[in-house]
Order: structure tokens, then sequence, then C-alpha cells
């Protein structure tokens, strides 16, 4: 039977608050896949350079932004449901999430400056081979 967004809902009202000895931080290989995610899908829509920019310009308020996804959590893991908005929150709570983002965001740029730069360099040495004049049969 499916579960409504009223009985998740109260599932989510009912759940007891975290104590402060329990730290509530992400486990580190569910942080490191989904700053992976997030890098892989920057690169997959060729906005490497505007998310890195956007990422440093929003550090000063990046805590905020994390008060909010998790302000907001109950509701949108209703409708979507998972915890997938509680994760976000306290991922963006740590600047040093932020800082391996911005890291692997550099590593993707460079990897994509090098195949770019690699793409160009062979399409310079094929086009200097079909301006250079042919070479005489060699007599055989």
């Amino acid at each position: 039977m499916p579960v409504t967004v009223l009985e998740r809902l109260k599932a989510w009202w009912e759940k007891p608050v975290t104590p402060d000895d329990e730290d509530p931080e992400l486990d580190p290989t569910r942080r490191d896949e989904m700053i992976e995610w997030t890098a892989q899908q920057a690169k997959r829509f060729g906005i490497i350079a505007p998310a890195y920019i956007f990422a440093e310009a929003s550090r000063p308020v990046m805590f905020v932004y994390s008060q909010f996804a998790h302000f907001f959590s109950p509701f949108a893991d209703t409708l979507l449901g998972g915890n997938r908005a509680q994760e976000v929150g306290y991922l963006m709570q740590d600047p040093k999430n932020l800082d391996k983002f911005l890291e692997r965001l550099e590593e993707l740029g460079l990897q994509e400056t090098d195949r770019e730069r690699q793409e160009r360099e062979a399409r310079k040495a094929a086009r200097r081979r079909s301006r250079a004049p042919q070479d005489p049969p060699s007599p055989s």
C-alpha cells in the first residue's frame, strides 16, 4: 500500500530529535558521492567554470543556504521521498565540503583543458599534413 504525503509528514514529525552527543553529519562516502555527482553534472552540462565561480561567490552565505535546506527539508523530503534535502543541508553546512567540491571542479576543469589542448594540437597537425606538399613517390 503506498504511503501518502500526510503519513510521511506524520512520520517525520514523530521522528526523535538527534541528541547533541550524536553527530548528525553525513557519512563520508555519501558526502563524496554527492560531491562527485554534482561535479559530474557540472561537467556534463559544460558549466564547470560558472559552477566554480558561483560556489566560490556564495561561500559567505553557504551556511544560510544550509539552514534553508534544513527548514524546507520536511516539505521537500515528503514530496521527493527519502532524506535528500536533509543530506544537502548537512553537506552545505560544513565549509570543508565546499572546498572539496571546488577541488573536484578544478580537477575536472584541468582534465577538460588538457583534452581540449590535445584535440587542438591534433587538428593543427592534421592541417599541417594536409598543406605540406606530397613527397614524390620513391623509385622502386
